[in-house]
């Protein structure tokens, strides 16, 4: 899937290829694994998650054969435990969270897609790359609604509210570029809303807030 392709690239080059990234394929050992995983300690989620996608790489290279058989280097690594963690924006943080995208826009500050991006995570409750991957002929505005095509669940229809509406009519749309939050290269939409997003919660003074955690506001 694309969203699972865009999270593995971000996995590689965010936070595999700083650590690995000169070492051979093939003269990668347990305790490299183990090393990275235990240094993304405080994020274990992730860090099962990076371990997860090496795991996969590792059984391609051996069935390629730039690695022996049966040497994946991932396996014996022991996963951190994950404790669901929920977090809901109260009335004030989402009050807050207006005022920073509000300031943002007026200063230029931030891309308006991404600015835009945010705002729509907020009225839709939608995945991140659910917007991030949105494309116009997604849209109706008749209806008032969005058409995903590919989502977790397979298609479904999204209703949108008069703000979600707005922020739409407001964005402006490139031409030969199809998707509505556009990104720097060429007909290509944004790739990376976190520094962004963690800009933007800096300033509305927002703490250990995840993007993911908007979809649980707006559901509550």
């Amino acid at each position: 899937r694309r969203a699972t392709q865009v999270l593995y690239k971000d996995f590689f080059e965010r936070l595999t290829y700083p650590k690995l990234g000169d070492v051979k394929i093939a003269q990668i050992k347990f305790s490299d694994i183990a090393l990275l995983h235990y240094g993304l300690r405080k994020t274990p989620i992730t860090a099962n998650r990076v371990i997860a996608s090496l795991s996969t790489l590792f059984s391609w290279c051996e069935r390629s054969g730039f690695r022996p058989r049966y040497s994946n280097p991932v396996q014996g690594v022991e996963r951190f435990e994950e404790k669901s963690k929920e977090r809901f924006l109260s009335p004030r943080e989402l009050a807050r969270l207006g005022i920073a995208l509000a300031r943002a826009e007026r200063n230029q500050s931030e891309s308006v897609y991404a600015i835009a991006a945010i705002r729509l995570l907020m009225f839709t409750g939608c995945r991140r790359n659910e917007i991030l991957e949105l494309q116009w002929q997604d849209i109706s505005f008749d209806k008032a609604m969005l058409l995903l095509s590919e989502t977790k669940t397979g298609a479904r229809p999204v209703y949108l509210s008069a703000p979600a509406l707005s922020v739409l009519a407001r964005l402006p749309r490139l031409k030969n570029n199809p998707f509505v939050i556009v990104g720097e290269k060429d007909g290509q939409h944004l790739i990376n809303l976190r520094k962004p997003w963690l800009r933007i919660c800096k300033v509305a003074r927002l703490r250990d807030v995840r993007i993911h955690d908007l979809r649980h506001s707006f559901a509550s």
